[in-house]
């Protein structure tokens, strides 16, 4: 079975590190079993609203990410960055697995800040929109200068839906059509939005068939492994 996905979006406060909001969120991060998609928003209105900077944004994240392993590994456990601070905090249960909660990371592009922090943190890839071949090159190179490798990294792949109109659904079979192509570069789980093609509830045991029935037959003729739908 698929583990559960968590999707934590860090705009402002440290949410695992310190206060009433810290307690809650550490211990749900610490105990899950799904991996974690760490999110910042792209909205800057959000952060006006919690008087944080916008540009910012990407220095709270990597400051989120080195306190969540901070708090992690070991009791008690201090930080002090240029946004968060706190001194002596315990965290338990700790994560189940020793190396701490599995995360996530995309981008629309293998930017710098974001292949340190997939060779730094992370256990998967979730481009947003299609990666391109130089994009895993440079994703690859990176992880081996770090003594890593690409296979350590879920590659997560997604379909790319067309649309009519704005009123229209999108096709599966077309939606799905670059699979295979994806599957063949490394990707075996895949992202998939029902809402953009039906409408109707109803469809949708038929809708999951039919795309659990194509990926199975994708998968057989590139003699690969069983991957995953989430």
């Amino acid at each position: 079975m698929p583990t559960p996905k968590t999707v934590t979006v860090l705009p402002g406060e440290l949410t695992t590190g310190i206060g009433e909001s810290f307690s809650d969120e550490a211990r749900l991060i610490s105990i899950v079993e799904g991996d974690v998609l760490p999110t910042v928003s792209w909205h800057a209105a959000e952060y006006d609203a919690l008087a944080v900077p916008f540009h910012q944004r990407g220095e709270r994240l990597d400051e989120h990410l080195e306190a969540w392993h901070r708090v992690w590994s070991a009791s008690p456990a201090s930080f002090d960055g240029r946004h968060y601070t706190f001194e002596n905090v315990y965290l338990h249960p700790k994560p189940t697995r020793q190396s701490g909660v599995p995360l996530w990371f995309g981008g629309e592009s293998m930017h710098p800040a974001l292949t340190r922090r997939l060779v730094r943190y992370g256990t998967g890839f979730n481009p947003f929109g299609a990666v391109t071949d130089a994009d895993l090159a440079t994703l690859e190179g990176a992880l081996i200068d770090a003594g890593r490798s690409l296979t350590d990294l879920e590659l997560i792949g997604g379909t790319r839906a067309t649309f009519e109109s704005a009123e229209d659904v999108a096709d599966i079979d077309k939606s799905i059509a670059s699979f295979p192509d994806q599957m063949a570069r490394g990707f075996r789980s895949f992202c998939f939005k029902p809402s953009q093609h039906t409408d109707n509830p109803a469809d949708l045991p038929d809708l999951f068939r039919h795309l659990v029935r194509r990926c199975e037959e994708f998968a057989r003729d590139a003699d690969l492994s069983r991957g995953r739908l989430i």
